[in-house]
């Protein structure tokens, strides 16, 4: 792994006053990578925005053309397996019992009673042209499942076929950036309108273009 001037292919952004040990492992676990690594430390800033535009405590960046490109010419399949395992680690080490406490406060009505959504970390690919997917994880939620159906939706859009996969729109929040979580009872992700007020929201399953359901958020 090497840390540079360049674009990083993987980026961790992390809200100051965190344990540096996960973050530290996960570098160690990516060394022997090929991978173009930056962390920031940010600091604990307020925002003026719904929950799901709030930036979570840890954020971990894939700038996806830049790292297949990389997987596919330098760090082949190892590569892949070792960047999915890390963060696999990454986030249930953030999501567990130790993990750090996140709590929101805002205006009455404009944030839920309680958070529909984990903020301690998220998962954004970005791609080329200002295209980006965060998965989102729900509080207590096993992120082991979501990251491997999440690694292979960027595997798909990065295919051969990658060029004519629209990406943006089918959410109908694009200007946005397309936010997905993973359903249990599909096994599958599906995109979340981080736009709805209701405790459901329209989902499209990330997978598939044709069909749309409705996705139950589980009781918190």
């Amino acid at each position: 792994m090497t840390e540079s001037t360049q674009t990083p292919t993987v980026h961790l952004v992390v809200l100051e006053g965190m344990p540096a040990r996960p973050f530290d492992d996960l570098e160690s676990e990516l060394a022997s990578s090929n991978i173009v690594f930056r962390r920031t430390v940010r600091s604990n800033t307020p925002y003026a925005a719904l929950e799901l535009f709030i930036p979570p405590a840890v954020i971990v960046a894939l700038a996806v053309n830049s790292l297949f490109k990389a997987f596919f010419e330098e760090a082949g399949k190892a590569g892949y397996k070792a960047l999915e395992g890390a963060i696999k680690k990454l986030s249930k080490r953030v999501l567990g019992d130790n993990g750090p406490d996140v709590e929101l406060t805002g205006t009455p009505g404009k944030l839920p009673d309680v958070p529909r959504y984990s903020h301690r970390i998220g998962v954004i690919a970005n791609f080329d042209g200002g295209t980006s997917i965060r998965l989102v994880f729900t509080p207590g939620e096993d992120p082991a499942p979501a990251l491997t159906r999440f690694f292979e939706l960027l595997n798909q859009l990065h295919g051969p076929d990658a060029d004519n996969v629209t990406i943006a729109g089918d959410s109908g929040n694009g200007r946005h950036g397309l936010f997905v979580r993973y359903n249990a009872d599909l096994d599958a992700l599906v995109f979340i309108n981080p736009l709805a007020g209701t405790p459901a929201d329209t989902a499209r399953d990330a997978s598939s273009s044709s069909e749309v359901r409705k996705d139950e958020k589980p009781s918190l």
